[in-house]
């Protein structure tokens, strides 16, 4: 089994694979961290909601768990666990929850990052010898 074509990879943040020596190792950091799930397998890509939530609802207040189950006792599949960090509550329909919401904010690529102007007036307001 060769390693699949860029366009058969999951297009999803917690997706992770490293090829090293031929060794290819592929796994999700969202399930990794859940003690209580069942093993992980790339096949369960296919059918995870997670990647369609994070679309539904680009809030950087949601807060996002998964783990494996089996339903029915058979069929593996993952199990999102979603809550709302601005307001401390769980979400059960997380596509409908930003409407309207006075606390959504969508994610930014430069959010952790500190302006030059920001730095600049902070550099002025302090001694040049930190005691």
């Amino acid at each position: 089994m060769g390693t699949p074509r860029l366009s058969d990879r999951p297009d999803c943040p917690y997706f992770h694979e490293d090829s090293h020596r031929q060794a290819t190792r592929r796994a999700c950091r969202l399930v990794q961290r859940s003690p209580d799930s069942l093993p992980w397998h790339v096949s369960l890509c296919k059918s995870c909601p997670v990647p369609g939530l994070l679309k539904a609802n680009p809030c950087r207040h949601l807060a996002l768990e998964a783990r494996v189950v089996r339903k029915w006792g058979v069929f593996s599949r993952v199990e999102p666990y979603m809550a709302c960090t601005a307001k401390a509550v769980e979400l059960s329909n997380p596509e409908s929850c930003w409407r309207g919401c006075a606390e959504f904010s969508p994610p930014t690529e430069t959010a952790n990052l500190i302006s030059v102007d920001a730095l600049m007036a902070s550099g002025e307001s302090r001694s040049p010898v930190d005691s």
